[in-house]
């Protein structure tokens, strides 16, 4: 069965969305409250501004950053280098931090780490001048330490990570599916 989440009207106390269960498909449905409904399946690739079925074709990292940033597409030049400083700062695993809540909070996405907001893959590099060693792994557990300081331990199981190579430069994908509560950020 499906995954049902309607959106509350705006005059309502709380921000949050209301989960149902149902084996019911609402899209196309006659109803006037038809377009507050939405599907949740599984595995999903998203597209700009609408998720899309994997059975649509096969769709590329290269395809969703050419359509450029949307409500389930988010670029990030960097996880951990502050361009301004030109060094790792705290207040950039923050920007991070915010866009994975915002993806948990609503209907999920992807984030790009190593992609310029205009869509230029500019790779890893500045995030890997900062260790010696397995840069690879180091990133990653960089990654890891961000997602336990700033969120409950449950919110992991909503994260997939992985490092994939565009135009000969490596990119942080990393995929987050919604949550099924409010997740908030710790300082």
């Amino acid at each position: 069965f499906f995954l049902m989440i309607r959106r509350p009207p705006r005059s309502t106390l709380f921000p949050y969305t209301t989960l149902f269960r149902s084996t019911d498909y609402y899209e196309g449905r006659d109803d006037p409250e038809a377009g507050q409904y939405e599907i949740l399946k599984t595995h999903r690739k998203w597209v700009s501004d609408k998720p899309v079925d994997e059975s649509q074709g096969n769709i590329t990292h290269q395809d969703i950053i050419k359509q450029g940033e949307g409500k389930y597409i988010e670029f990030k030049p960097a996880l951990l280098y502050n361009f301004k400083t030109g060094k790792p700062g705290i207040s950039v695993k923050y920007i991070i931090a915010k866009a994975v809540a915002a993806f948990l909070n609503t209907d999920g996405g992807i984030l790009y780490v190593g992609v310029g907001n205009d869509g230029i893959i500019k790779g890893l590099e500045y995030d890997y001048s900062i260790f010696d060693g397995n840069k690879k792994d180091k990133l990653k557990l960089e990654f890891d330490q961000l997602t336990r300081h700033f969120f409950p331990a449950f919110v992991s199981n909503y994260i997939h990570t992985q490092i994939i190579k565009i135009n000969d430069k490596e990119v942080y994908v990393i995929r987050v599916f919604a949550s099924k509560q409010p997740v908030v950020l710790r300082n």
